[in-house]
């Protein structure tokens, strides 16, 4: 469930792992492997040098609102990585901070609706599309 501003309420988690071990791990968990396709950045950095070095590197891709902070993301990226340790980590602060997070960019994002100009007037009387 999503709004107007790309802010989920339930966001999609996968999982890539060095490691056949990783692999494995990520199968036995709710956590979504991917099958195919390219990590890049530091997680994408990591799991190459970790397969090169035989290291066992499991690398956990929350899907997020580029556009701002996503608090959400984190959270759900926590809990899948709970899961796949065996162990608790308390996440209600990280909540309330993913909640006023959200609320903060709402607000933000009525603020430039409010102050943003108008639409220029359509004067095109012929109909035909510019072409570059």
């Amino acid at each position: 469930m999503s709004n107007d501003l790309g802010i989920k309420e339930e966001s999609e988690l996968w999982g890539v792992s060095s490691t056949t071990i990783g692999r494995e791990e990520l199968d036995n968990s709710s956590i979504q492997r991917i099958q195919q396709g390219v990590v890049m950045g530091i997680a994408g950095y990591l799991i190459a040098e970790g397969e090169r070095r035989g290291l066992d590197v499991t690398a956990l891709l929350a899907e997020c609102n580029p556009m701002y902070p996503d608090a959400r993301a984190a959270l759900i990226a926590v809990e899948g990585l709970s899961e796949l340790i065996g162990i608790e980590v308390p996440v209600g602060g990280l909540l309330e901070d993913a909640k006023d997070i959200e609320e903060r960019v709402r607000e933000a994002f009525e603020r430039a609706q409010a102050a943003a100009l108008p639409a220029p007037p359509d004067e095109d009387e012929d109909d035909v599309p510019m072409v570059y």
